[in-house]
């Protein structure tokens, strides 16, 4: 929440019944009607003394549009929508288009900060997915009796990690041991080959499914996806590693 300036140290308070006004005669008639000197200002918990729930919208007008707001009695909802007056497929504000939904990083001239994905990669991802639910019920056989092996008053310690990560499971681990703290029943899930033989080299248990990572080199979404699936190199639970204060 920003600090109070003269922008935003008022607020506009919308009643949903007559139960929810406040108590006071004068200020309950102040909420209502227009004395001709406007609505009328209240202290914060004279105006919410009767309020049993408050939605509460923050809201700023980025690149100074001609904005407006739109409360409409509906569904439940705790998220806003953001219409603007914009091209179908993308482009700038332009007070000819209809009003349209967009993305709350759509911005004035029509650049996304949050860019959706497109058709291809959609596609793209369709095709791991397919991977992952052919391989169901075969990697929860496996699963399943990996994470029993490892589990302590059945309770499992789930991590995930990939190369660029694995000095962090490194220091984790010899952090761990040099405190003398039991690691036996960590169950790591690793993104690549080479962390998975890290791993085991650290004494740790790993589930790591190669079918998906053939499929992100096939669709090249990662563009280091080729290597990681490629052991360079064998490591060993005798490999000095040093531990980070």
């Amino acid at each position: 929440m920003d600090a109070e300036t003269d922008k935003n140290s008022e607020v506009l308070l919308f009643y949903n019944n007559d139960k929810a006004l406040p108590s006071k005669e004068e200020y309950k008639r102040q909420v209502q009607y227009d004395n001709g000197s406007g609505v009328g200002l209240l202290d914060v918990e004279s105006a919410t003394e009767n309020c049993d729930t408050m939605n509460v919208i923050n809201t700023n007008n980025p690149g100074n549009t001609r904005q407006c707001f739109a409360i409409v009695g509906n569904y439940e909802s705790y998220h806003v929508q953001r219409w603007m007056r914009v091209p179908l497929e993308k482009g700038k504000v332009d007070p000819k288009e209809p009003l349209r939904a967009v993305s709350r990083g759509y911005d004035k001239n029509g650049a996304q900060q949050f860019v959706p994905p497109s058709e291809k990669d959609i596609v793209k991802h369709w095709g791991i997915l397919k991977t992952y639910f052919e391989g169901y019920e075969e990697n929860m056989a496996e699963l399943k009796s990996v994470a029993e092996k490892v589990a302590i008053k059945n309770t499992v310690i789930v991590m995930t990690c990939n190369m660029g990560q694995s000095e962090l499971l490194m220091n984790f681990v010899c952090n761990a041991k040099a405190k003398g703290l039991d690691v036996s029943n960590v169950l790591v899930f690793p993104t690549d080959q080479e962390t998975q033989d890290l791993a085991e080299g650290l004494g740790l248990a790993t589930f790591y499914d190669k079918k998906v990572c053939i499929v992100y080199q096939q669709l090249a979404i990662v563009s280091a996806a080729k290597k990681t699936c490629i052991p360079k190199k064998e490591y060993s639970s005798q490999n000095n590693f040093h531990s980070l204060p």
